[in-house]
Protein backbone atom coordinates (compact mmCIF):
# COMPACT_ATOMS: atom_id res chain seq x y z
CA UNK A 1 0.00 0.00 0.00
CA UNK A 2 1.08 3.45 -0.34
CA UNK A 3 3.13 5.13 2.39
CA UNK A 4 3.71 8.66 3.08
CA UNK A 5 7.64 9.88 3.47
CA UNK A 6 8.72 12.78 5.35
CA UNK A 7 11.34 14.55 4.99
CA UNK A 8 10.51 13.40 0.79
CA UNK A 9 13.14 11.59 -0.67
CA UNK A 10 15.42 13.75 -3.40
CA UNK A 11 15.08 12.57 -6.80
CA UNK A 12 17.93 10.01 -8.13
CA UNK A 13 18.89 9.52 -11.66
CA UNK A 14 20.10 5.78 -12.87
CA UNK A 15 20.67 6.84 -16.39
CA UNK A 16 17.92 5.61 -18.46
CA UNK A 17 15.14 6.18 -15.58
CA UNK A 18 14.50 9.11 -12.59
CA UNK A 19 13.69 7.99 -9.65
CA UNK A 20 11.26 10.00 -7.90
CA UNK A 21 10.06 10.57 -4.04
CA UNK A 22 6.60 9.59 -5.86
CA UNK A 23 8.13 6.26 -6.63
CA UNK A 24 9.24 5.40 -3.46
CA UNK A 25 5.89 6.19 -1.98
CA UNK A 26 3.81 4.67 -4.60
CA UNK A 27 5.29 1.20 -5.18
CA UNK A 28 8.66 1.10 -2.66
CA UNK A 29 9.30 -2.40 -3.39
CA UNK A 30 9.39 -1.93 -7.43
CA UNK A 31 11.87 0.94 -6.85
CA UNK A 32 14.00 -0.84 -5.11
CA UNK A 33 14.63 -3.54 -7.07
CA UNK A 34 15.40 -1.00 -9.98
CA UNK A 35 18.34 0.96 -7.76
CA UNK A 36 19.54 -2.75 -6.93
CA UNK A 37 20.14 -3.82 -10.66
CA UNK A 38 21.29 -0.06 -11.67
CA UNK A 39 23.71 -0.87 -9.27
CA UNK A 40 24.69 -4.63 -9.45
CA UNK A 41 24.89 -4.05 -13.54
CA UNK A 42 27.33 -1.01 -12.73
CA UNK A 43 29.12 -3.03 -10.66
CA UNK A 44 29.27 -6.02 -13.23
CA UNK A 45 30.47 -3.53 -16.18
CA UNK A 46 33.23 -1.83 -13.91
CA UNK A 47 34.34 -5.68 -12.73
CA UNK A 48 34.19 -6.93 -16.50
CA UNK A 49 35.85 -3.95 -18.00
CA UNK A 50 38.02 -1.86 -16.02
CA UNK A 51 36.96 0.79 -17.55
CA UNK A 52 37.24 -0.15 -21.29
CA UNK A 53 34.88 -1.11 -23.29
CA UNK A 54 35.12 -3.60 -26.10
CA UNK A 55 31.36 -3.38 -28.62
CA UNK A 56 31.13 -5.29 -31.48
CA UNK A 57 28.81 -3.51 -33.44
CA UNK A 58 27.35 -3.25 -37.09
CA UNK A 59 24.94 -0.34 -37.36
CA UNK A 60 23.85 2.54 -35.25
CA UNK A 61 24.10 1.77 -31.70
CA UNK A 62 22.71 2.65 -28.38
CA UNK A 63 24.71 2.36 -25.43
CA UNK A 64 23.15 1.12 -22.11
CA UNK A 65 23.76 3.24 -18.65
CA UNK A 66 25.90 0.56 -17.28
CA UNK A 67 28.11 0.32 -21.30
CA UNK A 68 28.43 4.41 -21.00
CA UNK A 69 30.14 4.87 -17.84
CA UNK A 70 33.19 3.18 -18.82
CA UNK A 71 36.01 6.25 -19.76
CA UNK A 72 37.66 3.93 -23.31
CA UNK A 73 35.03 2.73 -25.48
CA UNK A 74 37.11 0.42 -28.30
CA UNK A 75 33.96 -1.06 -31.49
CA UNK A 76 34.63 -3.65 -33.52
CA UNK A 77 32.49 -5.04 -36.39
CA UNK A 78 31.59 -4.84 -40.28
CA UNK A 79 30.45 -1.51 -41.06
CA UNK A 80 28.62 -1.18 -44.37
CA UNK A 81 27.98 2.73 -43.60
CA UNK A 82 28.79 5.32 -41.07
CA UNK A 83 27.35 4.63 -37.80
CA UNK A 84 26.19 6.71 -35.04
CA UNK A 85 26.57 5.61 -31.29
CA UNK A 86 24.48 7.07 -29.29
CA UNK A 87 25.25 7.70 -25.55
CA UNK A 88 22.72 8.63 -22.93
CA UNK A 89 22.03 11.78 -21.21
CA UNK A 90 24.61 13.66 -18.69
CA UNK A 91 28.39 15.57 -19.00
CA UNK A 92 30.72 13.00 -20.01
CA UNK A 93 34.71 12.50 -21.10
CA UNK A 94 35.44 9.26 -23.49
CA UNK A 95 38.35 8.16 -25.94
CA UNK A 96 37.00 6.81 -28.63
CA UNK A 97 38.65 3.58 -30.90
CA UNK A 98 37.01 2.94 -34.28
CA UNK A 99 38.35 -1.16 -34.74
CA UNK A 100 35.30 -1.57 -37.29
CA UNK A 101 36.06 -2.88 -40.98
CA UNK A 102 34.53 -1.78 -44.17
CA UNK A 103 36.26 1.84 -44.06
CA UNK A 104 33.37 3.86 -42.26
CA UNK A 105 33.77 6.15 -39.35
CA UNK A 106 31.70 6.74 -36.46
CA UNK A 107 29.39 9.44 -35.16
CA UNK A 108 29.41 9.87 -31.29
CA UNK A 109 26.85 11.71 -30.02
CA UNK A 110 23.15 12.22 -27.93
CA UNK A 111 19.93 10.79 -29.10
CA UNK A 112 19.84 14.74 -30.81
CA UNK A 113 22.43 17.25 -30.61
CA UNK A 114 25.92 17.94 -32.74
CA UNK A 115 28.16 14.77 -33.42
CA UNK A 116 31.52 14.24 -32.75
CA UNK A 117 33.34 12.22 -35.90
CA UNK A 118 35.62 9.23 -35.81
CA UNK A 119 37.28 8.18 -38.62
CA UNK A 120 37.95 4.03 -39.83
CA UNK A 121 40.79 3.10 -38.19
CA UNK A 122 40.85 6.27 -36.25
CA UNK A 123 40.76 7.31 -32.53
CA UNK A 124 40.12 10.32 -30.65
CA UNK A 125 39.26 12.08 -26.98
CA UNK A 126 35.29 12.93 -27.27
CA UNK A 127 33.43 15.59 -24.73
CA UNK A 128 29.48 15.93 -24.30
CA UNK A 129 28.15 18.36 -22.48
CA UNK A 130 25.29 16.70 -22.21
CA UNK A 131 23.34 18.50 -25.03
CA UNK A 132 26.10 18.26 -27.97
CA UNK A 133 29.45 16.01 -28.22
CA UNK A 134 32.62 17.25 -29.03
CA UNK A 135 36.32 16.36 -30.06
CA UNK A 136 38.62 17.07 -27.02
CA UNK A 137 41.24 17.58 -29.37
CA UNK A 138 39.76 19.41 -32.23
CA UNK A 139 40.97 16.71 -34.52
CA UNK A 140 40.17 13.39 -35.11
CA UNK A 141 43.51 10.89 -35.91
CA UNK A 142 43.15 7.88 -38.19
CA UNK A 143 45.39 5.13 -38.75
CA UNK A 144 48.68 5.74 -40.15
CA UNK A 145 48.47 9.23 -39.07
CA UNK A 146 45.71 10.47 -41.23
CA UNK A 147 43.60 13.39 -39.81
CA UNK A 148 40.01 13.91 -40.36
CA UNK A 149 38.42 17.08 -39.84
CA UNK A 150 34.44 16.90 -39.36
CA UNK A 151 33.85 20.81 -39.86
CA UNK A 152 35.90 24.20 -41.22
CA UNK A 153 39.46 23.29 -41.00
CA UNK A 154 41.67 26.76 -40.31
CA UNK A 155 45.11 27.35 -40.33
CA UNK A 156 47.00 30.51 -39.85
CA UNK A 157 50.60 29.21 -39.68
CA UNK A 158 52.64 26.39 -42.36
CA UNK A 159 51.46 22.95 -42.01
CA UNK A 160 53.33 19.83 -42.46
CA UNK A 161 51.18 16.64 -42.94
CA UNK A 162 52.82 13.09 -43.33
CA UNK A 163 50.04 11.08 -44.28
CA UNK A 164 46.51 11.90 -45.23
CA UNK A 165 44.03 15.19 -44.55
CA UNK A 166 40.25 14.54 -45.02
CA UNK A 167 38.08 17.93 -44.39
CA UNK A 168 34.35 17.46 -44.72
CA UNK A 169 33.66 20.69 -44.41
CA UNK A 170 35.76 23.86 -45.48
CA UNK A 171 39.83 24.23 -45.48
CA UNK A 172 41.19 27.16 -45.11
CA UNK A 173 45.21 27.71 -44.69
CA UNK A 174 46.92 31.43 -44.43
CA UNK A 175 50.40 30.00 -45.21
CA UNK A 176 52.42 26.78 -46.97
CA UNK A 177 50.74 23.24 -47.05
CA UNK A 178 52.46 20.17 -47.20
CA UNK A 179 50.48 17.26 -47.39
CA UNK A 180 52.92 13.96 -48.45
CA UNK A 181 49.59 11.75 -48.48
CA UNK A 182 46.00 12.34 -49.80
CA UNK A 183 44.18 15.65 -49.43
CA UNK A 184 40.04 15.55 -49.72
CA UNK A 185 38.55 18.39 -49.10
CA UNK A 186 34.56 19.32 -49.52
CA UNK A 187 34.10 22.03 -48.93
CA UNK A 188 35.64 24.81 -50.19
CA UNK A 189 39.06 25.28 -50.23
CA UNK A 190 41.17 28.61 -49.63
CA UNK A 191 45.10 28.78 -49.64
CA UNK A 192 46.73 32.24 -49.18
CA UNK A 193 50.38 30.19 -50.36
CA UNK A 194 51.64 27.13 -51.96
CA UNK A 195 49.75 23.64 -51.05
CA UNK A 196 52.08 20.93 -52.20
CA UNK A 197 50.44 17.37 -52.12
CA UNK A 198 52.15 14.19 -52.95
CA UNK A 199 49.21 12.10 -53.13
CA UNK A 200 45.81 12.36 -54.87
CA UNK A 201 44.26 15.70 -54.22
CA UNK A 202 40.07 15.57 -54.58
CA UNK A 203 38.47 18.85 -54.17
CA UNK A 204 34.57 18.81 -54.66
CA UNK A 205 34.07 22.40 -54.10
CA UNK A 206 35.92 25.92 -54.87
CA UNK A 207 39.68 26.20 -54.49
CA UNK A 208 41.27 29.18 -54.64
CA UNK A 209 45.23 29.25 -53.82
CA UNK A 210 47.18 32.24 -53.83
CA UNK A 211 50.40 30.65 -54.97
CA UNK A 212 51.49 27.48 -56.39
CA UNK A 213 49.74 24.04 -56.48
CA UNK A 214 51.41 21.36 -56.88
CA UNK A 215 49.58 17.66 -56.72
CA UNK A 216 51.91 14.13 -57.78
CA UNK A 217 49.03 12.06 -58.75
CA UNK A 218 45.94 12.47 -60.54
CA UNK A 219 43.30 14.62 -58.86
CA UNK A 220 39.84 15.70 -59.48
CA UNK A 221 38.52 19.18 -59.23
CA UNK A 222 34.84 19.20 -59.18
CA UNK A 223 34.18 23.39 -59.31
CA UNK A 224 36.20 26.43 -60.08
CA UNK A 225 40.27 25.63 -59.97
CA UNK A 226 41.75 29.78 -59.37
CA UNK A 227 45.52 29.37 -58.92
CA UNK A 228 47.29 32.42 -58.39
CA UNK A 229 51.05 30.69 -59.33
CA UNK A 230 52.09 28.16 -60.92
CA UNK A 231 49.66 24.79 -61.21
CA UNK A 232 51.80 21.59 -61.27
CA UNK A 233 50.27 18.06 -61.07
CA UNK A 234 52.39 15.02 -62.37
CA UNK A 235 49.26 12.80 -63.27
CA UNK A 236 45.87 13.72 -64.97
CA UNK A 237 43.49 17.32 -64.04
CA UNK A 238 40.08 16.64 -63.99
CA UNK A 239 38.49 19.94 -63.55
CA UNK A 240 34.22 19.71 -64.28
CA UNK A 241 34.19 24.00 -64.37
CA UNK A 242 36.77 26.57 -64.96
CA UNK A 243 40.66 26.18 -64.42
CA UNK A 244 42.46 29.70 -63.82
CA UNK A 245 45.80 30.26 -63.62
CA UNK A 246 48.96 32.22 -64.23
CA UNK A 247 50.51 29.60 -66.11
CA UNK A 248 49.07 25.84 -66.43
CA UNK A 249 51.69 23.48 -67.61
CA UNK A 250 51.91 19.89 -68.59
CA UNK A 251 55.62 18.61 -67.66
CA UNK A 252 57.36 15.09 -66.69
CA UNK A 253 60.93 14.11 -66.66
CA UNK A 254 60.38 10.94 -68.35
CA UNK A 255 56.74 10.58 -69.57
CA UNK A 256 54.69 12.42 -72.72
CA UNK A 257 52.21 14.92 -71.56
CA UNK A 258 49.24 15.92 -73.28
CA UNK A 259 46.61 18.62 -72.55
CA UNK A 260 43.57 17.33 -73.46
CA UNK A 261 40.18 18.77 -74.54
CA UNK A 262 37.63 15.62 -73.95
CA UNK A 263 33.71 16.29 -75.40
CA UNK A 264 31.19 13.92 -76.46
CA UNK A 265 31.07 13.18 -80.52
CA UNK A 266 29.15 15.97 -81.94
CA UNK A 267 30.13 18.55 -79.38
CA UNK A 268 33.25 20.99 -79.47
CA UNK A 269 36.15 20.54 -77.62
CA UNK A 270 38.24 24.01 -78.10
CA UNK A 271 40.52 25.82 -76.62
CA UNK A 272 39.73 29.35 -76.14
CA UNK A 273 42.26 32.81 -76.42
CA UNK A 274 40.81 36.31 -75.07
CA UNK A 275 41.86 39.92 -74.43
CA UNK A 276 40.24 40.67 -71.32
CA UNK A 277 37.17 38.25 -70.45
CA UNK A 278 36.76 38.52 -74.80
CA UNK A 279 37.36 35.89 -76.74
CA UNK A 280 39.75 36.29 -79.63
CA UNK A 281 40.43 33.15 -81.17
CA UNK A 282 39.35 29.36 -80.45
CA UNK A 283 40.93 26.35 -81.75
CA UNK A 284 39.95 22.77 -82.05
CA UNK A 285 37.35 20.15 -82.51
CA UNK A 286 34.35 20.84 -83.67
CA UNK A 287 30.85 19.46 -83.81
CA UNK A 288 31.79 17.25 -87.24
CA UNK A 289 35.23 16.37 -85.31
CA UNK A 290 37.25 18.80 -88.01
CA UNK A 291 40.26 20.70 -86.65
CA UNK A 292 39.27 24.14 -86.91
CA UNK A 293 40.47 27.58 -86.39
CA UNK A 294 37.74 30.13 -85.20
CA UNK A 295 38.23 34.08 -85.68
CA UNK A 296 36.30 36.63 -82.95
CA UNK A 297 35.81 40.11 -83.43
CA UNK A 298 34.44 41.53 -80.04
CA UNK A 299 33.45 38.49 -78.70
CA UNK A 300 31.20 37.37 -82.12
CA UNK A 301 32.37 34.25 -84.15
CA UNK A 302 32.61 35.74 -87.54
CA UNK A 303 34.45 32.66 -89.87
CA UNK A 304 36.95 29.53 -89.40
CA UNK A 305 40.03 30.66 -91.97
CA UNK A 306 41.66 27.57 -91.56
CA UNK A 307 40.09 23.79 -90.89
CA UNK A 308 42.08 20.75 -91.59
CA UNK A 309 38.82 18.13 -92.61
CA UNK A 310 38.32 14.56 -90.55
CA UNK A 311 37.45 12.61 -92.69
CA UNK A 312 40.78 13.38 -95.45
CA UNK A 313 42.81 14.83 -93.60
CA UNK A 314 43.16 17.85 -96.25
CA UNK A 315 43.61 21.57 -95.33
CA UNK A 316 40.83 23.51 -96.37
CA UNK A 317 41.25 27.26 -96.32
CA UNK A 318 37.43 28.05 -97.12
CA UNK A 319 37.30 31.96 -97.07
CA UNK A 320 39.66 32.81 -99.18
CA UNK A 321 38.92 35.84 -101.50
CA UNK A 322 37.31 34.70 -104.86
CA UNK A 323 39.58 37.19 -107.44
CA UNK A 324 43.03 38.60 -107.48
CA UNK A 325 41.80 41.52 -108.46
CA UNK A 326 43.12 44.39 -105.79
CA UNK A 327 45.06 41.80 -103.95
CA UNK A 328 48.76 42.57 -102.87
CA UNK A 329 51.21 40.69 -104.69
CA UNK A 330 51.60 36.94 -103.37
CA UNK A 331 48.22 36.57 -101.23
CA UNK A 332 46.56 33.35 -101.98
CA UNK A 333 43.03 33.33 -103.62
CA UNK A 334 41.00 30.95 -104.82
CA UNK A 335 37.99 30.97 -107.41
CA UNK A 336 35.71 29.11 -105.78
CA UNK A 337 36.73 30.83 -102.71
CA UNK A 338 37.70 27.36 -101.05
CA UNK A 339 41.56 26.03 -101.15
CA UNK A 340 42.10 22.85 -100.41
CA UNK A 341 45.53 21.44 -99.52
CA UNK A 342 46.77 17.86 -99.80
Amino acid sequence: MPITITPAVADIDIGSDILTNSDWESDTPTTLSLLVNFLAGTQLALATTTGSLVKAISGNTTLSSPEAINLNFIFTGALSAAATITFPGGERTATIVNNTTGGFGLLIGYATGTQAAIPAGGSAQVYGDGTNFKLASGVAAGSGGSVAVPGVFSVTGAASLASTLAVTGAATFASTVAITGTLAVTGATTMASTLDVTGIGTFLANVGVGGELNVQLDSAFLQDLGVGGTLGVTGDIICTSDVQGTNVAARHASLSVYLQADSTDGVFAMTEYASDGVPEWRIGKTIANNLETQWFSGGVYQLSPMIFDAATGYLLLPNLPTSSSGLASGTIWSNSGILTVV
